[in-house]
């Protein structure tokens, strides 16, 4: 064999193995951030809801992984900090209620996200909150989403 051809396989070699790391590394990324993809879709289908029925939404939070429980399993939770009265906050959970199923709100006092379905979790708000206003926090649960992965390691 050549100096000339076996530059040029050393140079086939070498790309080749540039390329197996890539894609490797690659498909590892997608496989470890796929239930976060999954969450921001979840998000905004739930602020577009949010949106839809007319609120302002000051602040959204979300997150997946194992929140709440024991076992494993990847579950999906996102809040938004809205400004109204209680009347109208029913209202939209119960319209929020056709689209996801688990819609909930309590009136937010601090800027904490204290929630039983968040209870390995620590959510708060960096919005602050003013005197004499009502805010609530409106959120959703989801722990059945189709597609997710249940091998990434924030579901243990």
């Amino acid at each position: 064999m050549t100096k000339t051809k076996r530059k040029t396989a050393l140079i086939i070699v070498l790309c080749s193995l540039l390329a197996a790391v890539l894609i490797i590394s690659s498909a590892l990324f997608t496989f470890l951030n796929w239930n976060n993809f999954i969450l921001k879709g979840f998000e905004a289908d739930f602020e577009k809801a949010v949106q839809a029925e007319g609120f302002e939404i000051l602040e959204t939070k979300s997150v997946c992984g194992k929140l709440n429980g024991n076992g494993n399993g990847i579950n999906y939770f996102s809040a938004v900090l809205i400004k109204a009265d209680e009347d109208e906050v029913k209202a939209l959970v119960e319209a929020l209620e056709t689209e996801f199923e688990g819609a909930k709100y309590y009136l937010q006092e601090d800027g904490k996200i204290a929630t039983i379905h968040n209870e390995h979790g620590r959510l708060e708000y960096e919005t602050a909150l003013e005197n004499g206003k009502t805010y609530y926090t409106v959120y959703v649960f989801d722990s059945k989403i189709a597609g997710s992965n249940p091998l990434d390691p924030k579901g243990h």
